[in-house]
């Protein structure tokens, strides 16, 4: 939700959850954050994302504020191409240890038409202060904006490193 144009008010769910090998259905938590544009010019954006993970779902790590802070940008290269990517730290708890994590991505995005967009990504999720090893995630996705206010989305991701979970996800944004 705007609250001015350069700052917007999000209110997300992580939906509900099944892993490979676990019969249960997990409930995912609810996110409150804000994003401020820094920078907005016809060939580049800047802007920076909070986030606190509220602790309302069903999942063992639930009962834990999460703090998440990111920089994001993108750049134009043509009229329906453009280069993005993200620099984010997120702190959460796992096994009763809070665990820092230093997320970097790039990808690249293409509009075919006024309502259909594709994007491709790779993502990396490097831990601050334990010793597992980086993560790496191929990931790519098609966004369809039913509305001028409501997009629905398709994404999936494969493993580049042996030890990610492949994934496969839909999603339905309003703005308001």
């Amino acid at each position: 939700m705007g609250l001015t144009d350069e700052t917007e008010l999000n209110l997300l769910w992580d939906g509900w959850n099944k892993s490979n090998g676990d019969s249960s259905l997990t409930n995912g938590d609810l996110m409150l954050g804000l994003k401020q544009r820094i920078v907005t010019n016809e060939d580049y954006n800047i802007s920076w994302l909070g986030f606190v993970t509220l602790p309302t779902g069903t999942r063992s790590n639930a009962q834990h504020f999460s703090p998440f802070i990111g920089l994001l940008w993108d750049r134009t290269i043509t009229d329906n191409i453009s280069l993005f990517g993200t620099l984010q730290l997120v702190s959460y708890v796992e096994s009763r240890d809070r665990k820092n994590q230093f997320q970097p991505a790039i990808g690249l995005s293409y509009q075919h038409t006024d309502k259909l967009g594709s994007y491709v990504e790779i993502y990396s999720d490097i831990a601050m202060n334990t010793s597992v090893a980086p993560a790496s995630v191929f990931d790519a996705g098609l966004t369809y904006l039913l509305t001028d206010s409501i997009q629905v989305d398709f994404n999936f991701g494969l493993a580049t490193d042996r030890r990610s979970s492949d994934f496969a996800g839909f999603g339905f944004a309003i703005r308001f």
